[in-house]
C-alpha cells in the first residue's frame, strides 16, 4: 500500500511539472501581426536626352544625299499595371544644327514600334496594342497614343516589354511631299528635333477606338 501511495505520488509530481511548464509556455506566447505593403511600379527605361537627327548633303540643284539616318531607339517598360505609350516630338520643326534658321517639319519622318519582349503585341486580343504593328505613322508636336494593353495585360518586366522605335523617310515615297521638300531652304547640315515618351497607367481596358492612332490635346 505504501509503495502505491509513493508511485501515486510520483505520477502526481509529473502532472504538476508539465502543468506547469504548459502555463508557463501559454503566459509567455505572443501574437505576432506581419504588414504587407504592395507598390505599384510603372517604369520607362530610356536614355533620358532622347533626340531624332538626320543630315543632309546637297549634291547640286533639287539634289540631296541622306548622310546621318536616324539612330533606332531602344527602350523598355517595367509595370505592375497596364499601361499606355505616348509620343510626341519637342517642336513642329527640325531645326539645323549649324544653322538654326533652316526648318524641315517633323511629318517629314515617321516611325514604327517593333516589340521584341515576352508579351505579344498582335492586336485587341493580345497583350499590347501596337497602333503602329501594320502602318507607319506619322511625328508629331502633338502627343499620340500609340500603344495600350490589349484585352490581356501589358504587366511584365523589362524582357516582357522590350522595343525598338525605328525611323522612317515619308517622302521618299510620296511624291507631293518630295516637292514640298524641295521648297524648304536647306544647305549641307545635321537637323535635329528632341523627343518625348509617355508612359502612364492604362486607365480603362483598351477598346476598339484604340485601333486608330488617338492624338490628344
Amino acid at each position: 500500500m505504501k509503495k502505491a501511495i509513493t508511485t501515486y505520488a510520483t505520477l502526481m509530481g509529473i502532472f504538476l511539472i508539465i502543468f506547469q511548464g504548459s502555463a508557463y509556455a501559454q503566459d509567455n506566447s505572443m501574437d505576432i501581426n506581419m504588414e504587407a505593403t504592395l507598390y505599384s511600379v510603372i517604369q520607362l527605361n530610356i536614355d533620358p536626352d532622347v533626340y531624332l537627327e538626320f543630315g543632309i548633303k546637297e549634291i547640286n540643284e533639287r539634289l540631296y544625299q541622306i548622310t546621318k539616318y536616324p539612330d533606332d531607339v531602344i527602350f523598355s517598360v517595367e509595370s505592375t499595371e497596364d499601361w499606355t505609350l505616348s509620343i510626341s516630338s519637342t517642336s513642329d520643326y527640325f531645326r539645323g544644327v549649324k544653322d538654326s534658321s533652316l526648318l524641315i517639319p517633323v511629318d517629314f519622318i515617321g516611325y514604327t514600334i517593333e516589340s521584341h519582349g515576352n508579351n505579344f503585341d498582335n492586336g485587341w486580343f493580345s497583350n499590347i496594342y501596337n497602333a503602329t504593328k501594320d502602318t507607319i505613322i506619322e511625328l508629331s508636336s502633338e502627343k499620340t497614343l500609340l500603344m495600350t494593353n490589349g484585352r490581356r495585360h501589358n504587366i511584365g518586366n523589362a524582357k516582357d516589354n522590350y522595343f525598338v522605335l525605328r525611323w522612317r523617310f515619308l517622302y521618299q515615297d510620296d511624291p507631293l511631299r518630295m516637292r514640298e521638300f524641295y521648297n524648304f531652304r536647306m544647305a549641307n547640315d545635321l537637323f535635329r528635333v528632341g523627343i518625348r515618351l509617355t508612359l502612364t497607367k492604362s486607365m480603362v481596358p483598351a477598346g476598339p477606338e484604340t485601333r486608330k492612332v488617338k492624338k490628344e490635346q
